[in-house]
């Protein structure tokens, strides 16, 4: 029987298969135009606009479509966005008023759902049942993409209007919960990172802080990884972690001996370029265990537990980060990055000059990170649970 494993009592009955051209209407390719800076009124959405994580509209980078605005291009009240080409093929968005007046790009495709519960409609677009078709359609040829006529063939259920309602409800439950948890995690991050500098300047200014070498709080482990201790890579988000469970593979050499040792409180550089981070990320480890890192990484001893805490979420900042790397960088053919391990320690930070502000400062910023993590944690659970039911309240 065509019905959900998971069900709101009062409902009965089969659901109805049909088909999104079905439910939907339009089909519609978006504008063919270049960004420009926002006008303050008029913005554009693209695929990159569209938040990987909660699929709302991202206001990151606010921009607007420089060309002729037509209302043709108007996303509006019902209307649902789907990402067409590229790796981001199958990526959707479901239209708020809140996001004001929004064009859409070319790359994207709109339909409106006219009769059903459009959030109904928008919530069978992330199940598994919906990636796996995403996957199978979008692999027919070497650039990933689907059509308007093939996502028109997307096969999904209806039932009435009143469970549609009550589903949606309870899901849009979980998206609000989950909005606030990463709202109170943005503040939180932001908390850290706004103390680190006022504190520096503050601690300046009263001589309470002072700049110091590297080379006088580090001191590189050369320790080979003997005894095959696991592989962990590092993350800009999550720090060091384990490269199966954080990668989903290993990307490790299959003799590991000559990989380096690192211990907890170690500081680890990894010379790689990412996102914010040009000249590469700086992390301390927080896991009990020893564990092995790539030969291409510097590990470093902190002189105590402390001053690596406050390394750790001084080069937290990506600002921090790169003005202290730019001076001592090199970069090689293919943007590689030429530094020694040695060469890392040769610049100065800002720290306190005195064992006792060290210890409180860690401590400090150590409390803020635990309610992060827990606040994580919560967010975590949240996003499980909202899986289980689109997993389980459709077909």
């Amino acid at each position: 029987m065509n019905v959900p494993t998971l069900r709101f009592p009062e409902f009965g009955g089969e659901w109805k298969k049909c088909k999104l051209g079905d439910v939907a209407t339009g089909f519609d390719y978006g504008m063919n135009a270049a960004a420009k800076p926002f006008d303050g009124n008029n913005k554009y959405i693209r695929i990159t606009d569209i938040n990987e994580s909660s699929s709302e509209y991202s206001y990151n980078d606010v921009v607007s479509p420089d060309a002729i605005l037509q209302d043709f291009y108007l996303v509006k009240d019902n209307d649902i966005l789907l990402a067409r080409t590229g790796a981001s093929t199958g990526k959707s968005y479901l239209y708020k008023s809140k996001d004001g007046c929004l064009y859409f790009a070319g790359f994207l495709i709109r339909i409106n759902i006219p009769n059903d519960n459009p959030y109904f409609i928008f919530s069978q677009l992330h199940t598994t049942n919906y990636r796996k078709w995403i996957t199978i359609m979008s692999a027919r040829s070497g650039q990933p993409g689907i059509n308007s006529q093939e996502y028109s063939s997307y096969p999904l259920y209806l039932t009435n209007k009143e469970e549609q309602s009550k589903i949606s409800t309870l899901l849009s439950k979980f998206d609000e919960r989950i909005a606030t948890q990463n709202k109170i995690i943005d503040r939180l991050e932001s908390l850290i990172k706004g103390l680190c500098l006022n504190l520096q300047l503050i601690g300046l200014k009263d001589n309470t802080w002072q700049k110091v070498y590297l080379t006088e709080v580090l001191t590189e482990r050369k320790e080979k990884n003997k005894d095959n201790y696991e592989v962990h890579s590092v993350s800009v988000s999550h720090g060091i972690v384990n490269q199966i469970g954080y990668l989903g593979r290993s990307f490790a050499a299959e003799d590991t001996s000559n990989y380096h040792v690192v211990k907890n409180g170690d500081i680890v550089y990894t010379k790689s370029p990412t996102g914010e981070f040009p000249y590469g990320i700086v992390k301390q480890s927080m896991i009990i265990e020893n564990v092995a890192v790539s030969p291409l990484y510097g590990v470093y001893m902190p002189e105590n537990k402390y001053i690596g805490t406050i390394l750790h979420y001084y080069f937290m900042n990506c600002n921090n980060t790169n003005n202290y790397l730019h001076p001592l960088i090199q970069k090689g053919a293919k943007n590689t990055i030429n530094i020694t391990n040695q060469h890392f320690l040769d610049n100065t930070v800002i720290l306190p000059n005195n064992t006792e502000e060290i210890k409180n400062v860690a401590s400090l910023l150590s409390s803020i990170q635990y309610k992060i993590a827990t606040n994580n944690k919560l967010l975590n659970n949240y996003k499980k649970q909202k899986q289980y039911l689109l997993q389980h309240m459709f077909i």
